[in-house]
């Protein structure tokens, strides 16, 4: 018998009622027991279209004789069945049904990435998660998921992004809309107080997020010379700071998150992306390590990736 953890997600219908169908459905499998359950608890959605209602989320422990692939097809009939339909990406779902970790497997196939690829940085999981299994081990990011959880709590809003090819691909602040300029604005501030910014591409902006690039390691080590927490601007803005380049300064404590990969007409070589970046995934911990399309499908997973590690992504259990 193999353990495995389960996340499932609910924003579109009786999501509370579809949250226990799910659960109920999967219990049901002869091949399958439930070892324990977290509480429901409401997060706000991150990614994908604007406007989407809150979700209701929850992590299931469970022990199978199902092997990863039988796992995951058994979630995909789950969701099926109680009506999910993939309209695009990221959208208001009926339900999710995610495999998360299976035993301590490492998988990346078309079909199965395994840990969870967005995992480590996603308070709407760990949370959850922690609740059931705080000791339960990331094999790639080689902590447990409470150590991951409290380094997104203790960590200030910090980046590194290990490419400087990733990063010239981020949509400068200038390149953004008429409605952004001000965000821009809040940067030359934030900038004018903390000390030089590095030459060249100096500010991203990422929809409600607003990423500098810090010249020094004081910068990122305190972001904006202020509070750890993120801090929203005048206009509603998440300020963050970036490092860029392919190592850490010595001595340097790690950011909340490491941003890795390679765009996908790049040479991919043998070993996958997390392969690749395994030392710098281990000094870190939560990482986003993946081949990107294009250079909207790199902002729109960064963007995800840093609003789902803010404390203001979770609202609270439910119970």
């Amino acid at each position: 018998m193999a353990h495995a953890l389960l996340s499932l997600g609910s924003n579109l219908g009786r999501s509370a009622w579809l949250l226990e169908q799910a659960r109920s459905r999967l219990v049901a499998l002869p091949e399958l027991t439930l070892l324990r359950s977290s509480r429901i608890w409401r997060t706000r959605a991150v990614g994908g279209p604007a406007g989407q209602p809150d979700f209701l989320n929850q992590a299931l422990l469970v022990e199978t004789t199902l092997g990863p692939e039988g796992l995951l097809q058994a979630a995909l009939e789950c969701e099926k069945a109680l009506g999910r339909k993939r309209v695009s990406r990221w959208s208001a779902r009926t339900l999710d049904v995610d495999l998360l970790l299976y035993e301590q497997q490492v998988r990346d196939t078309p079909e199965l990435q395994l840990p969870h690829p967005r995992m480590s940085f996603r308070r709407f999981v760990l949370h959850p998660a922690v609740e059931i299994a705080p000791r339960m081990h990331h094999p790639v990011a080689g902590r447990s998921l409470l150590e991951l959880l409290r380094h997104l709590e203790q960590t200030p809003p910090a980046v590194w992004i290990t490419s400087e090819a990733l990063w010239a691909a981020l949509p400068a602040a200038n390149e953004s809309s008429a409605a952004d300029e001000s965000l821009a604005g809040q940067a030359g501030a934030s900038a004018e107080q903390s000390g030089p910014l590095a030459p060249g591409g100096q500010v991203v902006s990422l929809g409600k997020i607003l990423l500098r690039r810090a010249s020094t390691p004081e910068q990122v080590a305190r972001p904006n010379q202020a509070s750890r927490a993120e801090r929203p601007g005048s206009a509603g803005c998440s300020q963050w700071v970036a490092w860029v380049g392919r190592e850490l300064p010595p001595g340097w404590a790690p950011p909340r998150l490491v941003v890795a990969g390679s765009f996908v007409w790049e040479e991919p070589g043998s070993d996958s992306p997390a392969t690749c970046w395994q030392e710098a995934i281990r000094q870190v911990g939560p990482h986003l390590v993946l081949r990107f399309r294009d250079r909207g499908h790199l902002a729109e997973e960064l963007a995800a990736a840093l609003a789902a590690s803010q404390g203001d992504s979770i609202l609270g259990p439910c119970s």
